[in-house]
């Protein structure tokens, strides 16, 4: 360089420099003036976000709830008190629920006797057409399964859970001869009328619940259908089914699933 050139360099870089230098500091302006824009959205957008995820869940839970109550249906030798810890889980999921007690349940009536009972409390308990969910136990999910493909209860069903439910007949049934018990032996002609159109229970949200350590149905595969979902527990007992934390959970989970 010339001697004026080599004169001039210290003023050229310092103002170089002085130009970066104010390049940086009104980048680093922008960048905070950009943090704080996206902070300030933020503080409108999430909570609006979080009362649209609230409002949604609401009335998913809503949705739910109107396609009708859960009418819960006990097996040989029980009552309505089988439930209570189900239909207190049911209440907190934002379900009513209703424990139907059928008499006599130790085998002395048929099965149709029982059903048609069922059939009375949900006429005398819910509006002509009303929506209704069923949980039925051991026999109540035979007893159910009448209700909709023998007495017309079909159209006004949401989801079926049977539980531990023998649908193919057991064969702890020969130990008594009371008429109920021997239509729920193994290929009676009870269980093979009603198996004839079993189809039907593909038009709503139908599902078995079991255990293969069932020692009351025998064998334990009985309770599992060809049509609907077949779900396997593992589950120490029979009556557990409906009254353990497990079981209890499971069947909340049914109840409250999508269409």
């Amino acid at each position: 360089w010339g001697e004026s050139a080599r004169s001039e360099f210290p003023a050229h870089f310092s103002l170089l420099y002085n130009c970066a230098l104010f390049s940086g500091v009104l980048h680093k302006l922008q960048s905070n003036r950009l943090l704080r824009t996206v902070v300030q959205r933020t503080r409108i957008i999430l909570p609006e976000w979080l009362e649209l995820r609230k409002e949604a869940h609401m009335k998913s839970r809503e949705r739910y709830c109107k396609q009708g109550p859960v009418v819960l249906v006990h097996g040989y030798g029980d009552d309505a008190s089988l439930f209570r810890r189900l239909a207190g889980h049911l209440a907190e999921l934002g379900r009513t629920s209703h424990s139907v007690t059928l008499t006599p349940s130790d085998g002395r009536v048929p099965l149709e006797t029982l059903a048609r009972q069922l059939q009375e409390y949900i006429d005398g308990h819910f509006t002509v057409g009303q929506p209704l969910d069923f949980v039925g136990f051991s026999m109540g999910g035979i007893l159910v399964r009448y209700y909709i493909q023998r007495l017309g209860g079909l159209a006004r069903t949401g989801r079926f859970v049977s539980v531990g439910t023998p649908h193919h007949g057991t064969w702890t049934a020969f130990a008594s001869p009371r008429p109920l018990a021997r239509q729920l032996r193994p290929n009676s002609r009870f269980l093979q009328n009603l198996g004839m159109d079993m189809e039907c229970l593909a038009e709503i949200r139908f599902m078995s619940i079991w255990t293969p350590l069932d020692t009351m149905i025998v064998p334990p595969s009985s309770s599992q259908m060809p049509v609907g979902e077949n779900l396997r527990l593992f589950i120490l007992y029979h009556q557990a089914l409906v009254t353990s934390a497990r079981g209890i959970r499971t069947i909340g989970e049914k109840l409250m699933a999508g269409p």
